[in-house]
């Protein structure tokens, strides 16, 4: 009996070790699955840490990348801004100095190389127009698009008879120059606009003066324009235009002219409606009779336009051995539609 006691307990003694031993495993897979999950722990928040701390670098990089263009393209922009300005500035200058000086004068003083001076100052000024136009933001570039074909250069150096500038030119003259002082005035305010420095309620007047130049408000500027047929025959005759011989009072031919300018330019132009001939100092006009009233306004028109630009144009000349210049107007020429 005492044997199968002493059996019972050491049997009993070595399930309680067993058991004490699975629990001590088990803490200790249990310590070890706990350290192993702190360390898995850290060590996401390592990478975490170190990913932020790459993100954070890569967007002040970017930020201070971001700043750095900024700051070139505002640079950029301001440098071809104010060479835009400083080209415009010399055509006016060239303008108001060269070209007038040699208008105002009697006779005409040296308007030769005023015109060189002029040629050579429009050229620099369309090279200012394209290197701004690449930069240009919204305030400037439609104001610097439409200078860039908006200067009429050849009614700035107008026909110059030993007698003096006729009055119609200078006024034309004029006319030309206010608009290149306000295309001027208004670039200066657009840029400082593009450049944050311009007080909204005058940005406010500048969206809308700037519509109305896309509009074409300023586009016509001609002396002719607006002009009754009347008013364009005293026009002609305040630019020094006579009647071709043969001619009436308003330029009209005679039939007699008419056969002669018929056998004359019939060869060169069929269809030919005036003749306008250049001679020295002289301009002599000469209209068939067989139009339409409304046409004969409008050959009034194209003539005084052809005048006022220095009788250059899209109307052919052609030169004659005397020295004479000879423009043939014909049907498909139109007033103010084209330069002439």
């Amino acid at each position: 009996m005492t044997t199968s006691v002493l059996a019972a307990s050491e049997s009993g003694v070595s399930a309680i070790a067993l058991w004490t031993l699975i629990i001590a495993v088990v803490a200790a897979i249990g310590a070890a699955w706990a350290a192993l999950s702190v360390r898995r722990v850290g060590s996401n928040e390592d990478v975490i840490s170190r990913e932020l701390a790459a993100l954070h670098t890569a967007v002040d990089r970017q930020v201070r990348q971001s700043s750095e263009n900024d700051s070139w393209n505002r640079d950029e922009v301001t440098a071809r801004y104010q060479e835009l300005l400083f080209a415009l500035s010399n055509v006016d200058r060239v303008v108001a100095e060269d070209i007038s000086a040699a208008v105002v004068s009697t006779p005409v003083g040296d308007l030769g190389a005023a015109t060189r001076s002029l040629n050579k100052a429009y050229d620099q000024l369309n090279l200012a127009l394209t290197a701004a136009l690449v930069v240009a933001r919204r305030r400037v570039h439609p104001l610097a698009l439409e200078l860039s074909t908006g200067i009429d250069r050849r009614v700035l150096t107008p026909l110059a008879p030993q007698s003096g500038i006729p009055a119609p030119a200078h006024e034309r003259l004029q006319s030309e120059h206010a608009y290149i002082k306000k295309m001027h005035s208004l670039l200066l305010q657009a840029m400082r606009a593009d450049l944050g420095l311009l007080d909204p309620g005058i940005e406010a007047t500048l969206i809308f003066t700037t519509k109305e130049v896309e509009s074409g408000a300023l586009a016509d500027r001609s002396t002719a324009a607006g002009r009754s047929g009347v008013q364009l025959i005293n026009l002609l005759e305040d630019f020094g235009v006579m009647p071709l011989l043969g001619a009436e009072d308003d330029y009209v031919m005679s039939d007699e002219l008419l056969g002669q300018c018929e056998v004359l330019y019939s060869a060169v132009s069929a269809t030919f409606e005036a003749v306008m001939r250049h001679i020295g100092d002289e301009i002599h006009l000469a209209i068939r009779p067989d139009l339409t009233d409304e046409r004969l306004d409008e050959i009034y028109e194209i003539a005084v336009r052809l005048v006022e630009a220095g009788l250059r144009g899209n109307i052919h000349r052609r030169d004659g051995l005397d020295g004479s210049s000879l423009f043939l107007i014909e049907p498909s020429h139109r007033a103010g539609t084209d330069p002439v």
